[in-house]
């Protein structure tokens, strides 16, 4: 019987990332919120965003969130990254508008529906209108602008 190497957390996690000239995104699995997760043992899932940041940094702080300068959950590339607290991080979200309820009129979040409903990547789409991914995937899913018809 031949055994398998079981493959190091650095080769298995860079496979899964996409290096474009901008955000470095992560391919593989998501959670719900559309950041990445990678297995670190047999019954252990991380965050591929929090993993990055390690690598290139270091250590984290309990209580320190990793927050991404560029709002896209699923970017693990290291200087798109910093260390806040949670009410930091939600702070950095409202200065920057990206909560997605302050900064689409109701005409464009109809817009954004119906291309998430065609189809469309919610990257570009976010892209399109100036909003994060999460916003974009908020408003698709109708979890935001209920009160848009």
């Amino acid at each position: 019987m031949a055994f398998r190497r079981r493959r190091d957390l650095a080769e298995r996690f860079w496979e899964k990332v996409d290096q474009g000239p901008d955000c470095w995104e992560w391919i593989a699995g998501k959670n719900n919120k559309g950041y990445g997760l990678i297995s670190v043992g047999h019954s252990e899932q991380r965050l591929a965003h929090r993993v990055s940041y390690e690598f290139a940094f270091g250590d984290i702080d309990d209580g320190l969130c990793v927050c991404h300068s560029c709002d896209h959950p699923d970017c693990v590339r290291p200087d798109h990254l910093f260390l806040g607290t949670q009410r930091e991080n939600l702070e950095d979200m409202y200065a920057k508008r990206r909560d997605g309820v302050t900064k689409l009129k109701p005409a464009q979040v109809r817009e954004v529906r119906s291309l998430v409903d065609d189809g469309w990547k919610l990257r570009d789409i976010a892209a399109a209108y100036g909003v994060g991914h999460s916003a974009v995937w908020k408003i698709g899913k109708r979890i935001t602008h209920k009160a848009v018809a």
